[in-house]
Formats: structure tokens, C-alpha cells, sequence
């Protein structure tokens, strides 16, 4: 009986030994952490040439464009389609997007070029009032995400942080008919589809001259 017991012990002490040995070996071993790939405007660029064949002026499939302003990575311009069944369906609306040196970790700014009736849209400098451009970006968001993400605000405005007061007084009324009225109107006359539009450069330019004004 001893001898038995003896011998299970040895055992179970020899497979406690193996398992601290094993143990101490994966602790030794050089740990490998996987971090998510951040974008870079090079990264992106090549990513949308892949994928759409090269910059283009007109909306494509996913109801944008984009393209670097010649060879900096850090100004594009963004040609949005009104989405359908908004008072901008029919629209195409040129914006600029500014990319910060901290950029993915910093949001780009964006500015519509194409004069908007939108709430969240200042109709004289195309300044943009939306969470993902201050504390909700981060670094998983692209370009062609917040693009995405602008189209989807002409959709769904959000009159309660106006930067058109005139738009959001509107929408806070319950006029969505005389909202809707306003807002096609620009569109018809601003923003038809189709119409000549200037090189990226003079949009990147014009963008500029709107911020020395500072929206008066």
C-alpha cells in the first residue's frame, strides 16, 4: 500500500514539474503584439486607386469621388452625390478635406465648397458641425469612410447644433416642407450634376480664401 501511494505520488509530482517546466518556457518566450494597420493618405490613395480605378470628377458607385490635390497627400477634394430621396438628390457638392500632420490621430477638417442649405452646414465658409470631426474620430476611420459619413449627413440633419440657423430654425419647427423647398432650391442652382467645375487646385484655393474671411 505505502509503495503504492509512494509511487503515485512521484507521479503526480513529476506532471506538476513538466507543467512548471513548460510553464516557465512560454513565459521566456518573446511576446508578439498585433496592433490594427492606421492609414496614411499614401495608404489611402493607393488603396482608392485599386479600388476605383483612379481619381475621378464625378460621384462614383458609392456616391463619392476623391482625389489629392496633384501631389499633396495632405488636400483633397471630395465630390459628394445628394443622396436619394433628400431635397439634394441630383446634387454633386465639391468639398475639401485637410489632412493634419497628426493624421490618422487627428481628424481631418472638411469644408463644402458647393454653397448648401444644411443645418450642420455654414452656408458661407462650408464649415461641417459633425461628432466624427472633433472627439468622435479615431483612427480606424478613412477618408472614404467620412465621406460616406457626410453623405449620410445630408440625410439626416441634426438641427439641434446648428451652424445655419436659418436651416435648423426650420427642422426645430416642424417646417420640413419649407426646409425642403429651401434646400432644393440651392441645390437645383448650386450644385446641378453634370455642371463645369474648377481644377482641385482652385477648389483647395477657394477653400482658403473662405477661412481668411472667417465666414463673414
Amino acid at each position: 500500500m505505502m509503495g503504492g501511494a509512494r509511487a503515485r505520488l512521484q507521479k503526480v509530482r513529476k506532471r506538476d514539474f513538466q507543467c512548471l517546466r513548460l510553464r516557465a518556457r512560454s513565459l521566456a518566450r518573446p511576446r508578439v503584439f498585433f496592433f490594427p494597420i492606421l492609414s496614411s493618405p499614401s495608404q489611402e490613395y493607393k488603396e482608392f486607386l485599386r479600388s476605383a480605378g483612379g481619381p475621378s470628377p464625378r460621384p462614383g458607385p458609392d456616391g463619392y469621388s476623391l482625389s489629392p490635390d496633384g501631389d499633396n497627400l495632405f488636400a483633397w477634394t471630395a465630390v459628394l452625390a445628394g443622396p436619394e430621396g433628400t431635397p439634394y438628390a441630383g446634387g454633386e457638392f465639391d468639398l475639401v478635406l485637410s489632412i493634419p500632420d497628426a493624421y490618422p490621430m487627428a481628424p481631418p477638417s472638411a469644408r463644402f465648397v458647393t454653397r448648401i442649405f444644411h443645418p450642420n452646414i455654414h452656408f458661407k465658409t462650408g464649415d461641417v458641425c459633425m461628432d466624427v470631426l472633433k472627439a468622435a474620430w479615431s483612427p480606424a476611420w478613412t477618408l472614404a469612410a467620412l465621406c460616406t459619413a457626410l453623405r449620410s449627413l445630408l440625410a439626416h440633419p441634426a438641427p439641434d447644433s446648428p451652424l445655419n440657423c436659418d436651416a435648423g430654425n426650420l427642422l426645430r419647427a416642424g417646417d420640413e416642407r419649407g426646409f425642403g423647398a429651401m434646400a432644393r432650391l440651392y441645390t437645383v442652382e448650386l450644385a446641378a450634376a453634370g455642371r463645369p467645375r474648377r481644377a482641385s487646385s482652385s477648389v483647395v484655393a477657394a477653400v482658403g480664401r473662405a477661412s481668411l474671411a472667417g465666414g463673414g
